[in-house]
């Protein structure tokens, strides 16, 4: 390629930012500014495909026990990923009776 080690100035694919590449190359390595369907601003560079199964922003969940937690948003529509996270104090009988008290994910998870 002719121009191949040559820089010039364009506009990325999405036509957001005016940036200095290679000639041929139009990956644009700036922050997204898309808002996905969640309400969440993706973390991705604008070059990159968003996605809203992505998102690792911070949300309050409920577990399947009523404990509030944070969870990345991507997971807080999943109960049983929800559960799996939380490490609130639940009381359960152990195989002799006793009761005793394990995290939550650890009590909802098959012995």
């Amino acid at each position: 390629h002719a121009c191949e080690g040559v820089f010039r100035e364009v506009s990325c694919r999405r036509a957001l930012h005016t940036i200095t590449r290679k000639c041929g190359n139009l990956s644009c390595p700036r922050p997204c500014e898309t808002t996905l369907s969640c309400g969440h601003r993706c973390r991705k560079t604008c070059g990159e495909a968003c996605n809203p199964r992505d998102c690792v922003d911070l949300v309050e969940a409920v577990c399947l026990d009523g404990h509030q937690l944070q969870v990345p948003c991507a997971l807080a529509q999943d109960p049983g990923e929800v559960a799996g996270r939380c490490q609130q104090d639940c009381e359960v009988l152990c195989p002799a009776g006793h009761k005793v008290h394990v995290p939550c994910a650890q009590a909802r998870s098959p012995q």
